[in-house]
């Protein structure tokens, strides 16, 4: 049986979510965008933007050791079925075993 509560609550939680991330995303923009005296108009200034968030998402990735599929939705089925391998999780670190 499907509980509404809980699926109100998560989607609640959905939402307060892309509100934050809305909101925050607006604030680095903007804050690039003065920093590097870009106009906003100028399909440049976005480009150089995405640049800069995509050399730090692959910092995050690399420093945290955070593997992009889980960045991306990828669930880990799904890589597991790809790659063959499970994941486990010994002393904070997550290691890849054979799949039975």
């Amino acid at each position: 049986m499907i509980d509404i509560v809980f699926t109100i609550k998560i989607l609640i939680i959905v939402i307060v979510a892309f509100l934050v991330i809305t909101a925050w995303d607006e604030v680095i923009d903007r804050a690039l965008i003065k920093y590097l005296k870009l106009d906003r108009e100028e399909i440049s200034t976005w480009l150089i933007l995405a640049i800069i968030a995509t050399v730090l998402l692959l910092i995050i990735i690399i420093l945290f050791n955070v593997e992009a599929h889980d960045l991306l939705g990828v669930s880990e089925t799904i890589d597991t079925q790809l790659t063959g391998q499970a994941e486990i999780i010994k002393n904070g670190k997550v290691i890849h075993i054979k799949s039975p």
